[in-house]
Order: C-alpha cells, then structure tokens, then sequence
C-alpha cells in the first residue's frame, strides 16, 4: 500500500500542486489555480487498494517515507502509520470535505478526451529540459509557444507582453501531425511544473467554445497524464 512507485510519482506531483485527495484506483490533482491537472493510475503502481486520503500538505505527508528504507502502510480511518521493524510513526491525514478545490473527478480527462484532436507531436525529456533551460535563461520570456504550421510543430519561447520581450528567442521544431493551423501558448510558470518523462502530445480544440487544451501522456508512466489550459 503506497509503495515506493506511487510515493515516487507523487513527488513528481508535488511540483503542480502540495495538496491532493489520492483515490484509488485513479488519483486526479490539480493546480491551485485549477490550470494544470494530472490523472495517475494509482492501480498500475500499486494493487493494495486503499479508502480515500486527504492531504494538505503533500511534502510533509512524502517526507515521513523518507525516515525508512523498507516500509509497511497501515490505514485505519484518518490514521496513517508507517513502520518497519522497531520504528513507526502515525500521520493524520485531512478532512476530505476541506479540500474540494483539490478534488476533481476523473470526467474532466474523459470529456477532454472526446473532443476532436488537432494535433498530435513527440515531446522528449531532452527537449522539455532544453526549454526549461531557455527559459531560466531568457527571463522576459514568459510563455511556451505552441505554433502549428505544415507539418511541424514550432515551439518557442515568447514574452506575455510584447512591449517587455527584447530580441531574444528559444524555438524548437518537432514533427507532428496537424489537420488545423493555430498558435496556443503556456504560462512558463505551468510549463515548468510538467514531470520529466517522454510524452505524446496531443493538442485539443473545442470548436463551439474556441478553446484549445493539451493533453501530455506519459510513454514512461503507464496511464499518467497531464492536462494544461492555453490561451490563444
């Protein structure tokens, strides 16, 4: 219960968000700002089925399965408690009902799902960590351009205000498959929070509402997905 894969992959989820309602067999968590969200199969990781935890303050609940090596989990209501050989501890998780902004049904990717795809593209570790690079480099340059022309997908690094971004530019061409020309772009501060992992990206359009979104699966992960909003 709660091995080591899924408190590993729960680290990487720490960076979107700190506080999360995990569910089994889906746990969906989403950024304060309700912007970007994640869909992790807890089954796929681990086959002890466990009742719904809330957590607050997710970095404190992972640190406590820093104190051990090896480790049993235990739940009994509110009570957590890990322990191994002649050590435990017992942490108390939160109430549910507190955390509602956290606590998102699994219908949010599977409406998301259903709306026609516009493209699709390969984003690899070694470009997500050229971008975030670019980035911290080039601080007037705020957001991830995603700009599909023919067929490759253009992505740059662009300033939110024209009349603040200098001369300076990032831009990373990838192969993809489009049926549909558009510019959509990612607040950097989002894109940074995206786990290292190889993904296949696929970009939605919404065409009675004008609105676009992207989904990132994980080709490393089995069933982890990220969901960002863009703006146009």
């Amino acid at each position: 219960m709660l091995n080591k894969n899924v408190v590993n992959i729960l680290g990487q989820v720490q960076k979107i968000t700190n506080s999360v309602v995990l569910r089994y067999p889906v746990t969906i968590a989403n950024a304060p700002a309700g912007d970007v969200l994640v869909s992790l199969n807890v089954k796929g990781l681990d086959s002890d089925e466990f009742e719904d935890i809330g957590i607050y303050n997710l970095g404190e609940f992972l640190d406590t399965f820093k104190l051990f090596d090896e480790r049993e989990v235990e739940i009994n209501d509110d009570i957590i408690t890990v322990s191994h050989d002649n050590m435990s501890l017992q942490y108390i998780s939160n109430n549910i009902n507190l955390l509602q902004e956290f606590d998102k049904p699994v219908s949010i990717f599977e409406k998301t799902e259903e709306v026609p795809t516009v493209s699709e593209f390969v984003l690899e570790v070694d470009d997500i960590k050229k971008i975030k690079q670019a980035s911290g480099i080039f601080k007037d340059l705020t957001e991830v351009a995603l700009k599909s022309q023919d067929s490759d997908m253009n992505i740059y690094l662009s300033g939110s205000n024209k009349f603040n971004a200098k001369s300076n530019s990032f831009k990373l061409i990838k192969e993809s498959n489009s049926n549909k020309e558009f510019e959509v772009r990612i607040p950097i501060d989002n894109f940074s929070k995206l786990p290292l992992s190889n993904y296949n990206v696929i970009v939605k359009y919404n065409q009675s509402r004008d609105a676009y979104r992207v989904l990132f699966y994980s080709t490393e992960i089995e069933d982890f997905k990220v969901l960002m909003a863009v703006k146009k």
